[in-house]
């Protein structure tokens, strides 16, 4: 597992946006090129993520009210 961790610091941390909504981080995202490659396999891989866990947490709430 990998984790990234930033600073708001906008010296340090020139991606760093400040404030921003969600469409304004998700283009962010979809348009930086890492050293990796581009981040919008990251993108779409963290919204199947957020869906899978949103999935998961409403079927264990599910059980739990039976």
């Amino acid at each position: 597992m990998m984790v990234y961790l930033a600073t708001t610091n906008k010296e340090a941390n020139v991606n760093y946006l400040g404030p921003a909504s969600l469409e304004e981080m998700a283009k962010q995202i979809y348009l930086v090129v890492g050293a990796a490659g581009p981040n919008k396999e990251c993108l779409f891989k963290l919204e199947y993520a957020s869906q899978d866990l949103s999935n998961a947490v409403r079927e264990y709430s599910s059980t739990m009210l039976s």
